[in-house]
This record gives C-alpha cells, structure tokens and sequence, in this order.
C-alpha cells in the first residue's frame, strides 16, 4: 500500500470511530476515493521512480547542486531534498513551501508539483518571489497545475460533469486532508505573464514528467 493511501485510511478509521454515524453515510465516498487514490498511487509511483532515476542519472550527479521538491507528499526524487508540511510523509525537512529556510541565489532548481493551486491567491506572487530569490541566476523552476482552461473547455463540451469539474477546480478536499484544497488558479497565458513579472523566463523544452491533459507542466529559468 502505497504511504498516501495508508495516512488516508489511518484518517478515516479515527473519523469512524469519532463519528460512526457520519462514518456510515459517507463509506461509499470514501471506498471509491480509495480505488481511485490506490491505482492513481500506484501509476504515479511507477512513472515518478522512473523520472527519479533517469534524472538523477542525467542531470543530479553533479556536484555541489542543491535542488527542492517542494509538497513532496509521497514523491520523493532522489538527490532532491523533499520539503512537506505533513511530517506523517517523512519528507528530508518540513516546512512551509512560502517560507523557505534558504539563502538567495544559493538554489539550483526546484519542482513544485501539483503544489501552486493550494496556495491562498493573495500569496501566490510573494510566494513565486521568494522561491525566485533563493534560485540562482539560471536555476529552473519545474510547475505541474491544473490547467483552468483545459478544464472548463472539458465541461463545456460535456466530457466532464460538474461533479467532477468541481473536483479538478477546488481540489480533492478529502476529509482531514485540509491542505487538499485549491485555492488559486491558473491557465498557461496568465501564468507565464505572472512568472515573467517576477523575474522568470519560460523554457521550451519537453520536461520528463508524468502529467495528464487537466494539468499544465511549465519549466521556467531565473533571469
């Protein structure tokens, strides 16, 4: 069983026995959240131990090179030191992603994946700032998001409901998984120009990540 399905499971079997009422109505909600999050982990996990193993390989040997895989969750990336806030995932530090512990221009390179949607929109540019200030000239930026616009266009053509359009937008929202809300948003244009604000220029290049069509995968240079 892969770590995020167990932390789920250890929630819900304190919240049934918190609330066996509740518990009741809800166990064929959170029996499908549990298929779905068991084969999503473990598709996940097999193409990001792959991704892990080339990268380091190709580009991580390197020595002194330092890069962050920030909202790590149970993703870890060898050679990367892992930053969560949920100290259940065992991550190399926990801390909060909008305030790193690190000195300017002392980063190489930093993947936040599925990470800048669940930052408070009133936060997002002080937080794109300060990961900008601690990456060196030329260090990258590597972001996976969901995609608004890919998203509502599905809706609007009736590929997906609005059961499941509210899901992609707002987040999983799992019960006891609080930080599991979305709480800004994006689409490609308006993030590029807002990167671009900051101090980062946008790369063309194909990035060797796992993503679906909901979501977005941009890499972005500190000038």
């Amino acid at each position: 069983m892969n770590r995020w399905l167990e932390i789920e499971r250890k929630w819900y079997n304190e919240f049934k026995e918190e609330f066996p009422e509740d518990a009741k109505k809800l166990d064929d909600s959170f029996q499908k959240d549990f298929i779905e999050m068991e084969k999503y982990g473990k598709d996940l996990e097999k193409l990001t131990e792959e991704f892990a193993k080339k990268f380091t390989i190709d580009d991580l040997k390197m020595e002194n090179k330092k890069y962050l895989n920030l909202g790590c969750g149970n993703n870890m990336f060898y050679d990367c030191i892992n930053i969560d806030s949920e100290k259940e995932y065992n991550p190399d530090l926990v801390c909060d992603i909008k305030h790193l512990p690190y000195e300017h221009n002392s980063i190489d390179g930093i993947f936040a994946l599925d990470v800048l949607e669940h930052v408070p929109r009133n936060l997002v540019l002080s937080t794109l700032e300060s990961w900008h200030k601690i990456l060196k000239i030329g260090g990258f930026l590597i972001l996976r998001l969901p995609d608004i616009r890919s998203i509502s266009e599905k809706y609007l053509k009736g590929k997906i409901d609005a059961t499941e359009f509210s899901r992609l937008i707002y987040g999983g929202q799992e019960k006891f998984r609080f930080v599991n809300f979305h709480q800004s948003g994006f689409d490609e244009k308006t993030l590029t120009k807002l990167l671009k604000h900051v101090g980062f220029k946008k790369l063309k290049e194909y990035i060797e990540i796992p993503c679906n069509d909901n979501n977005m995968l941009l890499k972005f240079e500190k000038m």
